[in-house]
């Protein structure tokens, strides 16, 4: 059973939820709201806090606060990303600071986030409370680890996972274990499924990071290699660095800023290197490892629908990786300090 034919009626009700926590009386901030919400993703992490809840038992309203919650976190830190990146497109469709600008949009994804920590603060008894307001501080932490560590050749798998554990994996954690805890999980249950979202979490990321350099754009939804073209250094690309013989041209090409007219040159040298499959391999330790801790959890639908996000990540990596695109088409003369326009919302 799928995330989503488990959770769809519920996640119905956690749209209802967000909208009815984000009322406001001002009429001009309405239409910003009814903008924002109209912008759907996947919805992953609320699906993944009912799965966890549903483990223990059927969905209730404290399960349905706190998935709503994970989500308007969510949609807050995307909202600020925009404004960080001055992006002006996130799924085909203008984003909140392109069209209302930079001060509305700080100051709704702040509303946002004392939102949802409004939801959720009647279950503090639960440690729900700290577990999400956690996981926002670990994600600032790494957005500024990242922003620090732009261009810097040097940076380790050690930091690199460090930093993807705060960006992705911290509130994928904070939804599983806050699912649970609401929904009345013994503390070893519920840490087992914290694990759970904190390595499938990091194995999404590392996928995301791989599909950077080898998916279609298209399918992506923005530029092919964006990342290392602004400077951040992912996984395949410390794999590359740290290698004998290829290592020096991508770290000339850090150093110097000249990224943008040696992509094609780092396509292959990816692939050559075999950093590329080294991601991936990296990718599938961290699944096997999720499942081992889903396997804690007695048996049910929910556990299941958990155990397909796993199989989902894996089979989006290996499809790609098969395909061997490698769709390194970039205008060789453009900056590479120009922001993302990001199109896809996780």
């Amino acid at each position: 059973m799928s995330l989503t034919s488990l959770a769809s009626a519920h996640l119905e009700l956690v749209e209802e939820r967000m909208r009815q926590s984000m009322c406001c009386s001002l009429h001009s901030v309405r239409p910003v709201i009814d903008h924002l919400m109209n912008t759907k993703g996947k919805r992953l992490r609320p699906l993944v806090c009912l799965a966890s809840g549903m483990c223990f038992g059927p969905a209730t309203d404290a399960t349905i606060d706190v998935a709503s919650a994970v989500e308007l976190v969510h949609m807050a830190s995307l909202v600020h990303d925009d404004v960080i990146d001055r992006a002006s497109m996130r799924r085909g469709v203008r984003t909140v600071n392109s069209v209302w600008g930079n001060h509305v949009a700080v100051l709704l994804g702040d509303m946002m986030l004392s939102n949802a920590l409004g939801l959720v603060a009647r279950y503090a008894a639960c440690g729900v409370l700290s577990s999400i307001s956690s996981a926002v501080a670990r994600m600032c932490e790494s957005e500024m680890a990242q922003a620090n560590s732009r261009f810097d050749p040097e940076v380790t798998e050690e930091e690199y996972m460090k930093r993807i554990e705060g960006k992705t994996a911290a509130l994928l954690e904070a939804s599983c274990v806050s699912g649970a805890l609401v929904s009345g999980a013994a503390q070893e249950q519920a840490r087992c499924l914290a694990r759970f979202g904190r390595l499938m979490g990091l194995a999404f990321q590392v996928t995301d990071d791989l599909l950077d350099f080898i998916a279609d754009p298209d399918d992506l939804g923005k530029p092919t290699c964006q990342d290392l073209r602004q400077g951040i250094i992912t996984l395949p690309a410390v794999y590359l660095l740290s290698h004998p013989a290829h290592g020096r041209y991508i770290r000339e090409a850090i150093s110097t800023r000249t990224l943008g007219k040696k992509m094609r040159r780092i396509g292959t040298l990816l692939d050559r290197s075999g950093a590329l499959e080294m991601a991936r391999n990296k990718v599938r330790a961290l699944l096997d490892e999720a499942a081992r801790h889903l396997e804690q959890i007695g048996e049910c639908a929910a556990k299941h629908a958990l155990r397909s996000c796993l199989d989902m990540i894996q089979a989006r990596m290996d499809m790609r990786l098969s395909e061997k695109q490698f769709v390194l088409s970039l205008d060789p003369t453009s900056s590479p300090e120009k922001p993302a326009q990001r199109a896809h919302q996780t």
